[in-house]
């Protein structure tokens, strides 16, 4: 048997339901989009998106008579009625979440008290994600007004990481500017502000949000993202006379 859990229901947990197969590999759904070239052959790639992801359950009723099968029927019905619920299972020996609907089932004709299934998932995210983040230590204080910090990053697709730069001892940090920068990407996070000691800067580039001590601010630039590698540095930097200024990074593993 697979656990497979829907909306925090194990789906064989259900009376007479065995799940016997899962099908999740396949990659997500992509909306490739090109330019055809002027005047000449070829193609320009303008975008290439993952847009949704496609998960299938098989499984069967093995009930005692039709009509129990037809009430297990109904309540695996119920269960699955939900819309944009969680549904977790292992994958690489750890639970993977993903945010999906039931698309589609479809029930092969009753014998008896036997019949089989198949339910299609459709995951309005296409990735998976593990269901607890991922930690990274950054090390000592930044004390210079340039600074680097080298990590890993792990699962099959780009991070979207919680960046946190706590700020003591600062001097000479009125209206002045603060740029983190992923270096590999070009991607950069800009904030123009009067600074104080005990500052908390936090970028949060999956819900798209940039806080200073809890509450949102103005800022140029682009959110950070990090591909799966080792090697990948965040550059601090800004213009003050003094500083010394803690980092903080924490990600949630993501997979295709």
């Amino acid at each position: 048997m697979l656990p497979i859990y829907f909306n925090n229901v194990r789906l064989d947990t259900i009376e007479y339901i065995t799940i016997t197969n899962r099908l999740a590999h396949s990659l997500p759904i992509r909306s490739v989009d090109k330019k055809d070239l002027a005047n000449e052959d070829g193609a320009k790639l303008v975008s290439a998106d993952y847009k949704s992801k496609e998960i299938v359950i098989e499984g069967h009723i093995v009930a005692p008579n039709r009509q129990s099968l037809e009430v297990a029927r109904d309540n695996l019905l119920i269960y699955l009625s939900v819309k944009e619920a969680p549904l977790k299972f292992d994958q690489s020996g750890i639970e993977r979440e993903y945010t999906a609907t039931v698309s589609q089932i479809i029930f092969s004709e009753a014998n008896g008290g036997f019949n089989t299934f198949t339910i299609t998932f459709l995951c309005s995210n296409p990735f998976g994600y593990n269901t607890q983040s991922t930690s990274i230590a950054m090390g000592a204080a930044i004390t210079a007004f340039y600074g680097e910090k080298t990590f890993n990053i792990l699962g099959s697709y780009k991070a979207t990481p919680v960046i946190t730069f706590t700020f003591a001892s600062l001097s000479g940090a009125t209206g002045k500017i603060v740029t983190i920068t992923n270096p590999d990407s070009g991607e950069e996070i800009i904030v123009t502000r009067d600074w104080s000691n005990s500052d908390i800067l936090q970028i949060d580039s999956a819900n798209k949000t940039v806080k200073v001590n809890g509450t949102e601010v103005n800022y140029t630039g682009k959110f950070l993202t990090f591909d799966p590698g080792t090697g990948k540095k965040i550059v601090y930097e800004d213009n003050f006379t003094g500083r010394s200024v803690t980092v903080g990074f924490t990600y949630t593993k993501r997979w295709l």
